[in-house]
């Protein structure tokens, strides 16, 4: 019951003024002192058990007058074999087994019952857990063990996923609760590059661009931050918040008839600077980062500088609860069979879903979509209603928003395509428009 209540309930009830409460906070800061006095006295109990029980049983048969009967020692024997398997039992069952599933049971009741007696005893019996104990730690040192807190030691990831595994079957934790627990473990394993929107998903716009142009775009896009490049798409200068562009956009309407021509305000001055990360870095950090700069987007970098997406505070916690939908984020990624051979396929579609309807192997280290694998293979953004072929599917870009393909009619129909034209096929080579 000491080693199973928990502290947090004792800490509450220590605040609503529980005296008992007080003191089995003390026992259980001293648990290992208690759970040796507790040993200690298992075994004395053990031992007078089986000294008296022997005894009364031999005066018992002492009487039956055995020993003439079955000659000398008769009664010694009985008694002490019969001694032994009662007490044995009568021990296990009722000193270590019912007594234990109830301590399991109602740990913080029995906690309260138990700790004055175990102080007590644990402070009569100290100089004797203290020669015990030490005896003990120098026979571990002499064989190279370090003595350490046998019941203090912390337990491993795989003893803490098994722990959440038994609390769920045992219904004390939900689906959900478990999962994200289970999930948080492989937090410091996931790298960005793992999670970010990569190079080729990406909606980026010039410092140079028209102030009218950027402001359709960042309404069209419903995204609230967007990245600003300079000269290159290498060249990340700052990211574009829609409520900073929102503002700057009223304050030029006021002072102003109008946007035109001759009225382009730059959008330089109103840019935040991006924290920028390295692809390789661990989730679990870049969440720390995260809440130390108090921002919630950092611009992924290779190992020579280049820019390869864009990771948010909302990819990391979908690593943790799955996606996560707002308002402009559109209906789930799906997969719409449309004939035999044909299927209408958001372009949000994870690779590994893609390959497992249509039985297929792409695999890329940038993209994460087929979407973004299509425009990594084709190598340029493609334009509503072009074709493009990939070994033997037949991607159709059949809806555009903004710089972002939603929609792909898909084919899969097996390649007739002369030698030289596939090896064309195979590195994405548009076909037709």
């Amino acid at each position: 019951a000491l080693v199973s209540v928990r502290h947090s309930r004792i800490d509450e009830l220590i605040n609503n003024g529980n005296k008992r409460a007080k003191r089995v906070k003390r026992v259980i800061e001293k648990q290992d002192d208690v759970i040796s006095a507790t040993q200690l006295g298992i075994t004395l109990a053990s031992l007078a058990l089986g000294w008296t029980g022997e005894l009364t049983l031999e005066s018992f048969f002492s009487g039956l007058d055995l020993d003439n009967i079955f000659g000398d020692g008769t009664t010694f024997g009985l008694s002490a074999v019969i001694a032994f398997m009662l007490i044995t039992y009568m021990h296990v069952v009722l000193g270590e087994l019912a007594p234990k599933s109830l301590a399991l049971q109602h740990a913080e009741e029995t906690a309260l019952w138990v700790a004055w007696p175990m102080e007590k005893f644990t402070q009569l019996t100290r100089p004797l857990i203290i020669l015990f104990n030490g005896t003990a730690w120098l026979i571990l040192r002499i064989f190279g063990v370090r003595p350490l807190s046998g019941h203090r030691l912390a337990h491993s990831e795989e003893e803490l996923k098994l722990l959440i595994s038994q609390s769920e079957k045992a219904g004390l934790l939900e689906s959900k609760e478990s999962d994200i627990l289970r999930k948080t473990f492989d937090l410091p394993d996931t790298m960005i590059r793992e999670i970010m929107t990569p190079r080729v998903e990406l909606i980026i716009i010039s410092v140079e661009d028209p102030f009218k142009d950027i402001v359709k775009l960042v309404r069209d896009s419903g995204h609230s931050r967007i990245p600003v490049y300079e000269d290159n798409k290498d060249n990340i200068i700052g990211l574009l918040y829609a409520k900073d562009l929102l503002k700057y956009y009223a304050i030029h309407l006021e002072n102003s008839s109008g946007l035109s021509s001759n009225n382009n305000p730059s959008i330089r001055d109103i840019l935040r600077k991006p924290d920028f990360v390295p692809e390789t870095m661990f989730a679990h950090k870049l969440l720390t980062q995260f809440q130390s700069s108090k921002r919630q987007v950092a611009v992924v970098t290779n190992e020579f500088g280049g820019v390869e997406g864009i990771v948010s505070l909302e990819d990391i916690l979908e690593q943790l609860v799955g996606d996560i939908q707002d308002e402009y984020d559109s209906e789930p990624p799906e997969i719409t069979k449309m004939d035999e051979n044909s299927s209408e396929v958001s372009a949000q579609t994870s690779l590994e879903d893609f390959n497992q309807y249509f039985n297929t192997e792409f695999e890329s280290e940038q993209s994460v979509t087929i979407g973004g694998y299509l425009v990594e293979n084709i190598g340029e953004l493609p334009e509503e209603g072009e074709t493009h072929h990939l070994e033997n599917i037949t991607f159709k870009i059949a809806k555009k928003n903004g710089f972002r393909i939603e929609t792909l009619i898909v084919d899969k129909t097996e390649s007739l395509l002369p030698e030289e034209e596939e090896k064309q096929v195979k590195n994405g080579k548009k076909v037709d428009k």
